[in-house]
């Protein structure tokens, strides 16, 4: 601080502290995917708190008093996707805490990434539709899971709930989807199932889908007449049935 006394210079800098300890100058932040993250550091005197331009400055915001600063991301971070210099989810950035007299403490800080399991957000079929008259416990479609953890391994099950209506008429079999008995168009020309994706850390998305039966040109099975029986001495152009 500027002393009251003329002769007195302040060339003592700020001192700043946080809740984490340095390493080799640097405070290393590690947070969550999905979250902006946050650290507070404070001082021992008023300064202005000012984000240096650094290759990373710009995905930071302070919010400041003149004694102690919180710095966050602006947007929530993504594992899969960083947007950091160096697309190594690690956003590097130094922070300027400035005193009256222009003393300057610099800080270091670094906000490391840390990937989380993601949940699933979609299920998709190779097909929606089938023919009829396909074999009972016929594979009418192979499940897949949108999931942003590209590694992941998914589990599929029929589950209750709003579209569930046909569940009982299918069963699941790894990622294949199967018909129990033979469907057929004239009886029944759509099914309404529920489906639910599992991944590996028990996290779940579920969807209501609407299957569609194929109507195909079946072969005739049988001739009805009208008669079976005709009047004896009918002449031979005589129609007898219709």
């Amino acid at each position: 601080d500027i002393s009251t006394n003329a002769s007195y210079i302040d060339t003592t800098n700020p001192t700043i502290t946080s809740s984490i300890e340095e390493s080799n100058s640097v405070i290393t932040v590690s947070i969550d995917e999905n979250t902006k993250g946050s650290l507070d550091l404070t001082s021992n005197e008023k300064v202005n708190w000012l984000i240096l331009d650094e290759s990373d400055g710009n995905n930071f915001e302070l919010e400041s008093t003149s004694l102690s600063t919180n710095i966050k991301l602006k947007n929530n971070s993504n594992f899969e996707s960083p947007t950091d210099s160096d697309v190594d989810n690690k956003y590097r950035v130094k922070v300027q805490a400035k005193d009256m007299a222009d003393n300057v403490t610099i800080k270091t800080i670094v906000f490391s990434i840390v990937d989380v399991n993601d949940s699933p957000t979609d299920i998709a079929l190779s097909s929606k539709s089938f023919n009829e008259n396909i074999s009972s416990n016929s594979v009418i479609a192979i499940l897949s899971t949108e999931d942003e953890d590209s590694n992941e391994n998914h589990s599929y099950s029929l589950v209750s709930g709003i579209g569930s209506t046909d569940n009982h008429l299918f069963e699941i079999e790894s990622n294949k989807l199967k018909i129990k008995s033979t469907p057929d168009y004239e009886t029944k020309s759509s099914y309404e199932i529920r489906l639910k994706t599992t991944d590996s850390g028990s996290n779940t998305y579920e969807e209501a889908i609407t299957l569609s039966v194929n109507n195909l040109n079946e072969t005739p099975t049988d001739i009805i007449l009208s008669t079976t029986n005709v009047n004896e001495n009918q002449a031979i152009s005589s129609s007898y049935i219709s």
